[in-house]
Protein backbone atom coordinates (compact mmCIF):
# COMPACT_ATOMS: atom_id res chain seq x y z
CA UNK A 1 0.00 0.00 0.00
CA UNK A 2 2.80 2.50 0.83
CA UNK A 3 4.70 1.60 -2.62
CA UNK A 4 1.40 2.33 -4.51
CA UNK A 5 0.89 6.01 -2.48
CA UNK A 6 4.33 6.71 -3.32
CA UNK A 7 3.86 5.79 -7.18
CA UNK A 8 0.88 8.07 -7.38
CA UNK A 9 2.33 11.04 -5.76
CA UNK A 10 5.65 10.65 -8.25
CA UNK A 11 2.95 10.35 -10.81
CA UNK A 12 0.94 13.17 -10.23
CA UNK A 13 4.22 15.41 -9.61
CA UNK A 14 5.43 14.57 -13.22
CA UNK A 15 1.90 15.20 -14.61
CA UNK A 16 2.54 18.36 -12.54
CA UNK A 17 5.84 19.72 -14.56
CA UNK A 18 4.69 18.66 -17.85
CA UNK A 19 1.40 20.76 -17.26
CA UNK A 20 3.63 23.64 -16.25
CA UNK A 21 6.60 23.23 -19.55
CA UNK A 22 3.55 23.64 -21.62
CA UNK A 23 2.14 26.50 -19.89
CA UNK A 24 5.56 28.42 -20.37
CA UNK A 25 6.06 27.29 -23.74
CA UNK A 26 1.96 27.86 -25.43
CA UNK A 27 1.75 31.09 -27.16
CA UNK A 28 -1.04 33.28 -25.76
CA UNK A 29 -3.55 33.93 -27.42
CA UNK A 30 -4.77 36.94 -26.86
CA UNK A 31 -3.93 40.51 -25.01
CA UNK A 32 -5.40 41.97 -21.55
CA UNK A 33 -8.03 43.86 -22.38
CA UNK A 34 -6.61 47.02 -21.33
CA UNK A 35 -3.83 47.08 -23.14
CA UNK A 36 -5.86 45.90 -26.16
CA UNK A 37 -8.13 49.17 -25.99
CA UNK A 38 -5.60 51.22 -25.29
CA UNK A 39 -3.03 50.50 -28.04
CA UNK A 40 -5.51 48.83 -30.63
CA UNK A 41 -8.57 49.15 -32.29
CA UNK A 42 -9.99 52.52 -34.57
CA UNK A 43 -7.06 54.68 -35.66
CA UNK A 44 -9.52 58.06 -36.14
CA UNK A 45 -9.65 59.60 -39.45
CA UNK A 46 -7.36 62.94 -38.39
CA UNK A 47 -5.13 64.24 -36.11
CA UNK A 48 -2.29 66.48 -35.63
CA UNK A 49 1.73 66.21 -33.87
CA UNK A 50 4.70 68.44 -33.43
CA UNK A 51 7.68 66.85 -35.12
CA UNK A 52 11.13 66.45 -35.35
CA UNK A 53 13.78 65.56 -37.66
CA UNK A 54 17.04 64.50 -37.60
CA UNK A 55 20.09 62.29 -39.57
CA UNK A 56 22.42 60.47 -37.78
CA UNK A 57 21.63 62.75 -34.88
CA UNK A 58 21.93 65.86 -36.77
CA UNK A 59 19.07 68.29 -36.66
CA UNK A 60 17.65 68.53 -40.35
CA UNK A 61 13.91 70.44 -39.36
CA UNK A 62 11.37 70.81 -37.37
CA UNK A 63 7.20 71.35 -37.74
CA UNK A 64 3.72 70.51 -37.56
CA UNK A 65 2.21 66.81 -39.15
CA UNK A 66 -1.99 67.14 -39.82
CA UNK A 67 -3.48 64.15 -41.73
CA UNK A 68 -7.01 63.72 -42.89
CA UNK A 69 -8.10 60.40 -44.65
CA UNK A 70 -9.43 62.25 -47.56
CA UNK A 71 -6.65 65.20 -47.65
CA UNK A 72 -3.86 62.88 -46.92
CA UNK A 73 -0.90 63.69 -44.88
CA UNK A 74 0.61 67.23 -44.54
CA UNK A 75 3.89 68.45 -43.08
CA UNK A 76 5.10 72.41 -42.65
CA UNK A 77 7.59 73.80 -41.07
CA UNK A 78 6.98 76.04 -37.58
CA UNK A 79 6.10 78.78 -39.52
CA UNK A 80 3.70 77.14 -41.33
CA UNK A 81 5.02 76.49 -44.87
CA UNK A 82 4.25 73.73 -46.61
CA UNK A 83 6.92 71.32 -46.40
CA UNK A 84 5.07 68.04 -48.61
CA UNK A 85 1.82 66.64 -48.85
CA UNK A 86 1.48 63.23 -49.32
CA UNK A 87 -1.36 60.70 -50.06
CA UNK A 88 -1.93 57.60 -52.58
CA UNK A 89 -0.66 57.83 -55.56
CA UNK A 90 1.79 60.74 -54.84
CA UNK A 91 5.20 62.31 -55.29
CA UNK A 92 6.94 64.61 -52.64
CA UNK A 93 10.55 65.98 -52.32
CA UNK A 94 11.66 67.47 -49.26
CA UNK A 95 14.21 69.97 -49.53
CA UNK A 96 16.53 68.84 -46.21
CA UNK A 97 19.94 70.72 -45.71
CA UNK A 98 22.64 69.36 -48.61
CA UNK A 99 19.77 66.98 -50.02
CA UNK A 100 16.64 66.20 -51.36
CA UNK A 101 14.75 63.63 -49.37
CA UNK A 102 12.67 61.79 -52.41
CA UNK A 103 9.15 60.19 -51.22
CA UNK A 104 6.78 58.32 -53.40
CA UNK A 105 3.31 56.92 -51.82
CA UNK A 106 1.76 54.35 -54.91
CA UNK A 107 -1.28 53.32 -55.39
CA UNK A 108 -1.81 50.75 -52.86
CA UNK A 109 -0.47 53.33 -50.11
CA UNK A 110 2.70 52.03 -49.86
CA UNK A 111 5.52 54.74 -48.69
CA UNK A 112 8.75 54.21 -50.59
CA UNK A 113 11.73 56.42 -49.99
CA UNK A 114 14.99 56.89 -52.22
CA UNK A 115 12.89 54.08 -54.70
CA UNK A 116 12.77 51.01 -51.64
CA UNK A 117 9.95 50.22 -49.98
CA UNK A 118 9.93 51.32 -46.43
CA UNK A 119 7.65 48.27 -45.32
CA UNK A 120 5.15 50.59 -44.32
CA UNK A 121 1.74 51.54 -45.60
CA UNK A 122 0.63 55.56 -45.44
CA UNK A 123 -2.67 54.50 -43.36
CA UNK A 124 -0.56 52.92 -40.51
CA UNK A 125 1.54 55.83 -40.19
CA UNK A 126 -1.74 57.51 -39.31
CA UNK A 127 -2.30 55.41 -37.01
CA UNK A 128 0.74 55.36 -35.39
CA UNK A 129 1.12 59.04 -35.50
CA UNK A 130 -2.00 58.90 -33.45
CA UNK A 131 -0.85 56.34 -30.93
CA UNK A 132 -2.24 53.42 -31.98
CA UNK A 133 -1.06 50.17 -33.61
CA UNK A 134 -2.89 49.07 -37.05
CA UNK A 135 -5.32 46.24 -36.04
CA UNK A 136 -3.75 44.23 -38.46
CA UNK A 137 -1.03 43.65 -37.30
CA UNK A 138 -2.78 41.67 -34.35
CA UNK A 139 -3.41 38.47 -36.06
CA UNK A 140 -1.31 36.15 -35.47
CA UNK A 141 0.85 34.42 -32.20
CA UNK A 142 0.56 36.57 -28.93
CA UNK A 143 3.46 35.64 -26.47
CA UNK A 144 4.68 37.09 -23.22
CA UNK A 145 7.95 38.73 -22.78
CA UNK A 146 8.74 39.37 -19.25
CA UNK A 147 6.48 42.30 -18.64
CA UNK A 148 5.41 43.11 -22.48
CA UNK A 149 3.46 40.22 -25.06
CA UNK A 150 5.08 39.93 -28.56
CA UNK A 151 2.93 40.46 -31.16
CA UNK A 152 4.02 38.73 -34.55
CA UNK A 153 2.55 38.96 -37.71
CA UNK A 154 4.51 38.02 -41.20
CA UNK A 155 3.15 39.08 -44.67
CA UNK A 156 4.44 38.31 -48.47
CA UNK A 157 6.71 41.08 -48.02
CA UNK A 158 7.50 42.14 -44.49
CA UNK A 159 7.39 40.64 -40.85
CA UNK A 160 6.30 43.11 -37.86
CA UNK A 161 6.97 41.59 -34.35
CA UNK A 162 5.10 44.70 -31.77
CA UNK A 163 6.00 44.65 -28.01
CA UNK A 164 3.53 46.15 -26.30
CA UNK A 165 3.35 46.98 -22.86
CA UNK A 166 1.58 49.02 -20.16
CA UNK A 167 2.80 52.55 -21.14
CA UNK A 168 4.24 51.81 -24.43
CA UNK A 169 4.39 49.77 -27.32
CA UNK A 170 7.40 49.08 -29.90
CA UNK A 171 7.61 47.49 -33.62
CA UNK A 172 10.15 46.60 -35.33
CA UNK A 173 9.30 46.14 -39.32
CA UNK A 174 11.81 44.18 -41.87
CA UNK A 175 10.57 44.46 -45.55
CA UNK A 176 11.36 41.28 -46.66
CA UNK A 177 13.94 40.94 -49.75
CA UNK A 178 13.77 37.68 -52.06
CA UNK A 179 13.81 34.86 -49.35
CA UNK A 180 15.01 36.56 -46.20
CA UNK A 181 13.77 39.57 -43.75
CA UNK A 182 16.13 42.83 -44.48
CA UNK A 183 18.42 44.08 -41.76
CA UNK A 184 17.51 47.29 -42.04
CA UNK A 185 14.82 47.66 -40.74
CA UNK A 186 12.35 50.71 -39.30
CA UNK A 187 11.62 50.91 -35.57
CA UNK A 188 8.77 52.54 -34.38
CA UNK A 189 7.95 53.28 -31.03
CA UNK A 190 5.16 55.42 -28.58
CA UNK A 191 4.73 56.61 -25.13
CA UNK A 192 1.70 56.66 -23.41
CA UNK A 193 0.18 57.38 -26.69
CA UNK A 194 1.77 60.99 -26.45
CA UNK A 195 5.00 60.93 -28.23
CA UNK A 196 6.52 58.73 -30.50
CA UNK A 197 9.74 58.08 -32.63
CA UNK A 198 10.11 56.05 -36.07
CA UNK A 199 13.71 55.33 -37.14
CA UNK A 200 15.54 53.94 -39.98
CA UNK A 201 18.44 54.80 -42.47
CA UNK A 202 20.16 56.85 -40.20
CA UNK A 203 16.52 58.75 -40.13
CA UNK A 204 14.52 59.66 -36.86
CA UNK A 205 11.13 61.18 -36.61
CA UNK A 206 10.31 61.91 -33.26
CA UNK A 207 6.94 63.49 -32.28
CA UNK A 208 4.31 64.65 -30.16
CA UNK A 209 0.54 65.19 -29.51
CA UNK A 210 -0.58 68.62 -30.21
CA UNK A 211 -3.01 70.14 -27.29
Amino acid sequence: MLLLLLLRKLSVAGLLQLALAACQTTPLTYLPSSLQQKFFGACGNEGSVSFKLLRNSDYLVSGFIDWDLTAGLHLSNVMGSTIALLKRDSKADIQLPNSVLSIVVDRAGRIVISGDFTGLYLEELYCLLGGRVPLSWHREKVVARERDYLITAIARERKIITAVGVQRFQVRLARRILWVFSAGELVIGSYRRQTGYLEGQGFRLDWQQSQ
